[in-house]
């Protein structure tokens, strides 16, 4: 029995169609045999995953999210404020969170 050749697309030279690399380039070769329909080919046949999450959910989640961030600015702030003496940054991280709170209705 005759062994197939694949033909590299890069520089012409012929491989054996079980190569997975052209033996004078080393570029990836790809084989015209596709695999037989099998266990393998169910996975294609899958529906894409969906989300339980409402939209409404989501956002909620989010808005906890971005409370959850502010809350976590102004700790930083107190912690920086309270080793380095200077409390001015823990003023302009309040007002700037404050400000967010209700620009963001949160």
């Amino acid at each position: 029995m005759e062994s197939m050749m694949i033909v590299c697309t890069r520089c012409g030279n012929p491989n054996d169609d079980k190569a997975r690399r052209c033996k004078r380039c080393g570029h990836k070769l790809q084989s015209s045999i596709r695999p037989a329909p099998g266990p393998s080919a169910q996975w294609e046949k899958l529906e894409p995953m969906r989300s339980h999450i409402t939209p409404e959910r989501r956002a909620e989640l989010m808005r906890m999210f971005e409370a959850c961030a502010y809350s976590l600015a102004v700790v930083a702030a107190v912690a920086f404020s309270a080793v380095s003496g200077l409390w001015w940054p823990l003023y302009a991280v309040m007002a700037v969170v404050a400000v967010l709170v209700v620009v963001r209705r949160l």
